[in-house]
């Protein structure tokens, strides 16, 4: 078949200018990059080429493969290193890391390509020391020289890290930060593609599958910084956990697992840098007994400063709690005034169109300690339905517990 009519695009003008050297010129075409087709028969047959083996996961439920790429992604301190570490000895030792399966020993290069060596270095003693599983001597390498200053960009690091790669048939590459491997600028569609051109150019020196992990920042919004959503494989989001020992996953994108897609996961820390998935049903346990405590939290805040508005309740609520909580002091504020029998109510305030929260009329006040406390003598006469506004007028001030002092909060009943 001619390849003339495939390559018509490129060819015609130096066809044009030199038709004497028709058949040199779509040799070179041909050289550059062919294109193949074949009938579907032939295509899905699995004998036909060697499918990607799943170095984490399965064949049909894969995380990543051994040609996949997946991009560990997070702000500064969320514990990518460690994660990627523990994920690192995992399949080095053919353990299973976080209840997805590692089917064999695999050879697992890393690329530490920020901070300085020693305290890494210090952290991976640590992580070894601790470390129960299976040995993974001979299994796992790391780049020492030049520390930090690793690059895909340059060509004679591809050369000589594709020669290692070949000589001691490494199965993953993990690596990171991405800003510091070669990538340029922002990540806009256009860089990410020249990224991408550059993994291309490492495989394309390797006679086996290469995958490759790679550790990468988060931007302001939270979001993977640059649009790199499109190129990995799998797309992981790594957070600190609000608990403090804690670590929050989210699979952003899982091309080969669509039991992952979307999913997100609780990691307990545990000894030795290690962790332990949450089940989902000690999970919800732990999630129900928290939003028990901060509805209890809030009622008794309202019961100490009647009258105060919502927005200040939320505020003292994450001031209390630590930040990125506000969302739970709403919702826990929410909760307890659509509930069945609830302990808070909305009612005016200084301002027109402001919501001022009080505790509900004729409501006891279950507080977490397991105290009981009415509202006050006029709130038990409430009828149902009303609500009690007041206005404050603070005398004494808050004694040191936070609590209101004797003749510290004058009250006005109104009826509203």
């Amino acid at each position: 078949m001619s390849a003339a009519p495939i390559f018509e695009g490129v060819l015609s003008d130096a066809l044009l200018a030199e038709p004497s050297r028709q058949g040199e010129l779509v040799g070179e075409v041909l050289e550059l990059d062919p294109l193949q087709f074949e009938p579907l028969e032939r295509f899905i047959d699995p004998t036909s080429e060697d499918s990607a083996e799943p170095l984490l996961g399965e064949a049909d439920d894969m995380v990543l493969g051994s040609d996949g790429l997946l991009i560990a992604y997070g702000d500064g301190g969320a514990g990518k290193t460690t994660l990627s570490l523990d994920a690192t000895l995992h399949l080095a030792s053919g353990k299973p890391w976080l209840g997805i399966d590692v089917p064999r020993p695999a050879n697992v290069l890393v690329i530490e390509n920020e901070g300085p060596r020693g305290p890494f270095r210090a952290k991976l003693n640590r992580k070894l020391a601790s470390w129960n599983g299976p040995a993974v001597a001979g299994r796992v390498h790391v780049l020492s020289a030049p520390w930090g200053r690793f690059s895909f960009a340059e060509s004679t690091h591809r050369l000589q890290l594709a020669a290692f790669v070949e000589s001691l048939a490494i199965d993953v590459l993990v690596c990171g930060p991405l800003v510091s491997l070669g990538a340029i600028g922002g990540g806009t569609p256009e860089e990410v593609t020249a990224f991408e051109g550059l993994l291309l150019e490492l495989r394309a020196l390797l006679t086996r599958g290469l995958a490759v992990w790679l550790a990468h920042h988060e931007n302001k919004a939270g979001d993977v910084s640059g649009a790199w959503e499109r190129l990995p494989d799998t797309l992981l989001h790594v957070r600190s956990g609000h608990a403090g020992h804690q670590t929050e996953l989210r699979w952003r994108k899982a091309r080969w697992s669509s039991r992952l897609h979307g999913q997100r996961w609780t990691l307990n820390w545990c000894e030795g840098e290690s962790y332990e998935l949450v089940n989902a049903e000690t999970k919800r346990a732990k999630t129900d007994a928290q939003a028990v405590a901060d509805r209890d939290w809030i009622v008794e805040r309202v019961r100490a400063y009647p009258g105060e508005a919502r927005g200040k309740v939320e505020t003292a609520f994450y001031e209390a709690h630590g930040e990125r909580t506000r969302a739970r002091g709403r919702r826990a504020i929410d909760a307890e005034l659509a509930a069945s029998s609830p302990r808070l109510a909305k009612g005016s305030g200084p301002a027109f169109n402001g919501v001022y929260l009080y505790p509900a009329a004729g409501a006891s006040l279950q507080l977490a300690d397991g105290e009981t406390a009415s509202n006050s003598e006029d709130a038990s006469n409430l009828e149902p339905g009303r609500v009690l506004a007041a206005r404050r007028s603070p005398v004494g001030g808050e004694g040191e517990s936070g609590e209101l002092r004797d003749g510290a909060c004058e009250q006005e009943l109104e009826w509203a």
